[in-house]
């Protein structure tokens, strides 16, 4: 703030600074005043002395008058610009406090800004070592960052992921050969260690995801999680809200939980499931693209009594997806389009559970060039039953019929 600025905060006219020659003039004027007021005062009191006394009492009185009415406008002038100079200091007082909070603040912003970015430095530094304790030091400082400083979270969470989609090692924890399993080597050991920093990479993700967390340890500005290609080892949103997934091409290895999770859309495309797979209670309020993928170790959709079945409101493909045997689709709710186009099941009928899926919108059409109806499993129909519900059933498929010889034939359907 400017002197001139706080000069604009006095309103009404500027007031001049008055010279003392000027008091001087005034001085003679009121002097001068009184003498031609007395003189004319005993011309007209005349020879008589008594009125003559009061002619010069009179004039004197005047100009007494008129000089302390000088005198009172020169203290009031002053007291004026006192009161002046006053609020003139404490403009600048406080101009001057709020330049050194700018100051202070910029100062601060500025120290920030430079701690932070030493703190991407170092750890991006610690996810690059060797050491497998140093990139743990690395994603805890990262995690750190992300609790205290909420605008950085995103980024956070992308270098985290970004960490996750980088190649593992080319070695393999317990490769074999013809002479059994192989020896515990460097190579193996690095792997080994390399996992549980996945694993902790993957743990701080969800950690910050969930339902259950406190509002201080959930990260409400996450609504994307890219983990494209990424190797992922025991992994587990369960419980977690999340915009949007997309783990297209990932490898899922061990146990693999979105048990209760909540997104918004999913897109898992050529994704494999080498281990168990379980989606109970999860709700997809968009798109699901399950497209191309395998689930090696089984899938679970369905209810039981401790889960709801995986709820699909919105389109889901299926296209090309192959099953493995402990599939199970029981007490799923479709809502809108399906695909299931191309899908194969390694299983049978005792062992796919697709029985009691219900379809709440059996004419739903999908979002795809053509604007298809939906598209069930082979040997799978759909049945309505008293109270209104539509349920996916299979057909009775004659005995002695090898799955994988050829179609199958039906023969009615399966109560």
């Amino acid at each position: 703030m400017s002197d001139r600025h706080v000069e604009s905060k006095f309103e009404g006219p500027k007031f001049r600074i008055i010279s003392w020659p000027a008091v001087a003039v005034a001085l003679v004027i009121i002097a001068g005043g009184t003498a031609a007021l007395m003189v004319w005062l005993l011309g007209i009191a005349g020879a008589d002395p008594g009125r003559r006394l009061d002619a010069v009492k009179t004039a004197f009185t005047v100009g007494l008058a008129a000089g302390g009415t000088l005198a009172l406008l020169l203290a009031a002038r002053r007291q004026w610009l006192q009161e002046r100079e006053r609020i003139h200091a404490e403009l600048v007082a406080a101009d001057t406090a709020d330049r050194a909070e700018r100051v202070a603040a910029a100062t601060e912003r500025d120290a920030t800004e430079r701690r932070m970015t030493e703190l991407y430095v170092k750890a991006s530094d610690q996810l690059g070592s060797e050491k497998a304790a140093v990139r743990l030091a690395g994603l805890f400082a990262l995690e750190r960052l992300g609790q205290n400083n909420p605008g950085q979270r995103k980024v956070v969470v992308k270098v985290i992921t970004s960490y996750l989609r980088m190649p593992l090692p080319r070695a393999r924890v317990g490769e074999k050969s013809d002479d059994g399993p192989a020896p515990e080597t460097a190579d193996s050991v690095e792997m080994i260690q390399e996992v549980e920093v996945r694993k902790a990479a993957q743990q701080i993700i969800a950690d910050h995801l969930g339902s259950d967390r406190v509002e201080d340890a959930r990260w409400q500005e996450i609504d994307f999680i890219d983990l494209s290609g990424a190797h992922l080892f025991d992994f587990s949103l369960s419980d977690c809200h999340v915009g949007s997934l997309q783990v297209n091409g990932a490898v899922f290895e061990g146990e693999t939980l979105f048990r209760n999770f909540h997104c918004t859309r999913m897109f898992a495309a050529s994704t494999v499931f080498k281990g168990f797979a379980d989606f109970r209670g999860a709700v997809f309020e968009g798109h699901a693209w399950i497209s191309w993928a395998k689930f090696e170790g089984g899938a679970m959709f369905n209810s039981d009594d401790f889960f709801a079945g995986s709820q699909f409101k919105n389109f889901v493909s299926f296209q090309h997806t192959r099953f493995a045997e402990q599939t199970n689709f029981s007490g799923a709710i479709f809502s809108a389009g399906v695909n299931f186009s191309g899908a194969e099941f390694d299983g049978d009928r005792r062992t796919i559970g697709l029985g009691d899926a219900v379809v709440e919108d059996p004419d739903a059409r999908s979002p795809e060039v053509g604007s298809a109806p939906s598209i069930w499993p082979e040997g799978w129909t759909l049945k309505s039953r008293s109270d209104g519900s539509v349920h996916l059933i299979q057909k009775r498929i004659r005995a002695g019929r090898n799955r994988n010889s050829g179609p199958p034939e039906s023969a009615g359907e399966l109560p």
